[in-house]
């Protein structure tokens, strides 16, 4: 299944600790990423393998009121992360952490929204 298309996005764990709070949304279009949520934009680049999704995205945000969900003092990172896509249930688990702090991490669950226009 190619992942070319609307995902939304929905953060379920941080460190290790159940987080289910916010979200966003992501095109993944021919090797490019591109999204944001009310605080953040996303833009990068993925590779995918079969079921395996390999990202990498620069964050950034447009509204310093709403923190990264990874707190104070992330303003501009870049997300390194594996996924995998869950045939028949148009559903990516994904597992990033941000390349300036390698030990922290987030698992987030995305869900195919629409096709993208041709």
């Amino acid at each position: 299944m190619s992942i070319d298309a609307l995902w939304m996005v929905r953060f379920i764990m941080l460190d290790g600790a159940r987080f289910d709070y916010g979200g966003g949304v992501v095109a993944f279009n021919a090797g490019k990423v591109t999204g944001g949520d009310s605080g953040a934009f996303y833009v990068g680049h993925y590779v995918q393998k079969g079921d395996q999704v390999d990202v990498k995205i620069r964050v950034g945000f447009h509204d310093p009121a709403i923190p990264s969900v990874f707190g104070a003092g992330f303003s501009d990172y870049t997300l390194l992360g594996r996924g995998l896509v869950q045939p028949g249930e148009e559903v990516i688990e994904l597992v990033a952490s941000p390349d300036v702090a390698p030990d922290r991490s987030f698992v987030a669950r995305l869900f195919r929204l629409a096709d993208l226009p041709a």
